[in-house]
């Protein structure tokens, strides 16, 4: 096979098929493939936003990566042990217990090391600093205070400083404690039925001289990779502890997540069939209208093959061109939606609306329209929206297109190798 051959004639062609009349089949090619490129990459990359504003939360702040519990409290030197593992980053001890909070919220009180951030830095990424309060050894200082999420503070009306009274199901245990931090992490469900107390607070729940329930949670570098930090931590442990992954915990929930992606890459996904079988279309009816210079250079000794991958490099060429536009203008209006959105929320509201609001009142009548808000944190529960673009995502999309472009000039150059020289130049 003559690769040089094979590339300077299949470039002369894209560029003189681009530059004759016939523009118009290349251009809706490369065009189509740009924007399902494009669209496929800023849907899945603000998809990927919202879904990590829902787990991160969970498994930084709720479940962890991994879980250790049903057993003895763990030693000092087991603890520095599972601590001393690659892939592990943090260990926390904690327990939870359910409550009614002012006789008003059924909360969730999460009894924690007042040393949390020394044990996991990375759980203060989950906070919003800015203007709340985060649950360590400032706020929890005293034995009978209390960290609550800003949502549970809204319901109950209440403020740093003030007093509620937190009264477990079983009735055995109530008590008024100081609220002496308020926290956001913009997960609502942990916003509003979340309070955060000290492990020496926590031991109030239970009876005198009860050993604490504790639960153990495991953070990890990548949580993809937890099945063989399950084994090594279970290896430390032996067979009297329960270990459990995140994958265990709201299972529903993740599937239910990968499913939507999944479905939503498949919709768009469909925009490459259709740029499938325009290219294929295309490069059929180029084969065609150049079945004279193909039995040209097939009478000049090139073989079928070299002549069919010549248009195959042109599908090749289209889809390169295509991925190339797509991924650009996808990642510009990704990392850039908030600012459009914003555009086109001042576009609407600023001139569309107020040119109309202006010619009715040139003839006398009151129109008043209400103002668009695309995004609305008030409404969506996050300050804006947020954007995650993943490289293996942004691959496998391009990968994908390319895969498109392929097999449509792939398809489409069979009909190559049928054209007979002898026929087609004997009345030339």
């Amino acid at each position: 096979m003559n690769i040089p051959f094979i590339l300077f004639v299949g470039l002369r062609y894209f560029k003189e098929k681009r530059k004759s009349k016939k523009i118009a089949s290349s251009v809706l090619s490369i065009t189509g493939i740009a924007v399902g490129v494009m669209t496929l990459t800023a849907v899945i990359g603000v998809m990927n936003g919202f879904q990590l504003s829902f787990i991160e939360p969970i498994l930084n702040i709720g479940s962890y990566h991994i879980q250790i519990s049903d057993g003895p409290e763990i030693s000092e030197q087991t603890q520095s042990a599972i601590r001393a593992l690659r892939e592990v980053t943090a260990l926390v001890p904690f327990t939870e217990s359910q409550a009614l909070i002012n006789g008003k919220n059924i909360c969730i009180i999460r009894g924690i090391p007042a040393r949390i951030l020394e044990l996991d830095p990375s759980i203060s990424k989950s906070f919003d600093l800015e203007y709340y309060d985060i649950p360590d050894a400032e706020t929890l200082k005293a034995v009978d205070s209390i960290v609550i999420g800003n949502q549970l503070a809204i319901h109950l009306g209440i403020r740093k400083g003030d007093f509620i009274s937190i009264t477990t199901f079983g009735g055995t245990w109530s008590s008024r404690k100081k609220v002496t931090g308020i926290f956001q992490t913009w997960y609502y469900d942990i916003d509003k039925s979340w309070g955060f107390v000290s492990l020496e607070t926590a031991a109030e729940f239970y009876k005198e001289g009860e050993q604490l329930p504790l639960t153990y949670g495991v953070k990890i570098r990548n949580r993809f990779m937890d099945n063989g930090t399950l084994q090594r931590i279970r290896n430390i442990l032996g067979n009297e502890y329960m270990v459990k992954s995140w994958r265990e915990f709201n299972r529903n929930f993740f599937g239910a997540l990968l499913m939507e992606k999944i479905l939503m890459m498949v919709l768009v996904g469909l925009i490459f069939i259709v740029v499938g079988f325009n290219i294929f279309h295309s490069l059929k009816r180029s084969v065609y209208e150049r079945k004279e210079e193909i039995a040209l250079l097939k009478a000049l000794g090139a073989s079928p093959v070299s002549v069919k991958n010549i248009f195959i490099l042109e599908g090749i060429l289209i889809g390169i061109l295509g991925c190339f536009i797509g991924i650009l203008a996808g990642l510009f209006i990704a990392n850039n939606i908030n600012e459009i959105f914003g555009i086109t929320e001042n576009v609407i509201n600023n001139v569309l609306f107020s040119t109309i609001e202006g010619i009715f009142r040139q003839i006398n009548i009151n129109v008043r329209f209400g103002r668009v808000s695309i995004f609305s944190p008030d409404i969506f529960y996050i300050k804006n929206v947020p954007i995650r673009i993943l490289l293996p995502e942004t691959c496998m999309i391009s990968f994908f297109a390319m895969l498109c472009s392929y097999l449509a000039s792939f398809f489409a150059s069979r009909k190559v190798i049928m054209i007979k020289p002898a026929e087609i130049l004997r009345y030339e």
